[in-house]
């Protein structure tokens, strides 16, 4: 799953709902949305240089070329730009699990593990993003950018426990299994492994040893 694919996707499909309007207002509307698409990839790219720790309006428009202050006509600042980057994990981690919740003839077991290996496979396809999703680009940021943070990674745990829940529901699982208690787990290794990539210089890759935590995470689910 690439950041700049997607990017491109949804501004084709932004350009292709707009309404009937003036050439010299469309060309605009390109050339705005264009140079935001720019800035929101210029940050994924810096933030993946495994020597970065975060990044400044300073470090943005000197990899772009432009004056501190153009970025400003396009963002309020440096939050927004996090937040909107934030918000592109949010809904990739929604078609994700949209995806696997779609599949026909699996069990609920099976669906929460899928899920929790696109978490891994999400951040091994994007280095810059996963430093965000750590939290180590954000340590300087405002309280509401890491809110932002926080309640992306409690929506990926509910989707987790949501699975498990219908596990038991299901009769997949013994009643005693306790759904909410799993998710935490499995979501605390995921984020443990998303440290380690950054930590290793995006070296040590996600999936490594899945097999081995897979049977570690859902131990005794598979047999049920």
């Amino acid at each position: 799953m690439n950041f700049q694919t997607l990017s491109r996707r949804s501004l084709f499909l932004r350009e292709n709902n707009m309404s009937e309007e003036t050439k010299p207002a469309r060309r605009q509307y390109r050339r705005t949305t264009e140079r935001r698409q720019e800035i929101l990839v210029a940050v994924v790219q810096l933030l993946s240089d495994p020597d970065s720790t975060g990044v400044t309006t300073k470090d943005i428009a000197r990899y772009l070329g432009l004056a501190d202050g153009a970025l400003y006509r396009h963002f309020s600042g440096k939050a927004e730009i996090l937040q909107e980057l934030i918000g592109f994990c949010d809904d990739s981690f929604e078609r994700m699990f949209d995806e696997i919740n779609a599949e026909a003839e699996v069990t609920m077991v099976t669906r929460a593990m899928v899920k929790a290996r696109a978490l891994l496979l999400f951040a091994e396809a994007n280095c810059g993003l996963t430093r965000l999703l750590t939290g180590e680009a954000l340590s300087s940021e405002g309280q509401q950018v890491r809110e932002a943070m926080l309640a992306c990674l409690e929506k990926a745990e509910k989707a987790l426990c949501s699975s498990l829940q219908l596990a038991v529901v299901q009769r997949e699982v013994p009643n005693s299994e306790d759904p909410a208690v799993r998710a935490r787990l499995i979501m605390s290794y995921v984020q443990g492994r998303w440290a380690r990539f950054v930590a290793s210089g995006f070296e040590e890759k996600p999936t490594a040893d899945w097999p081995q935590a897979q049977a570690v995470l859902f131990g005794g689910l598979l047999a049920s």
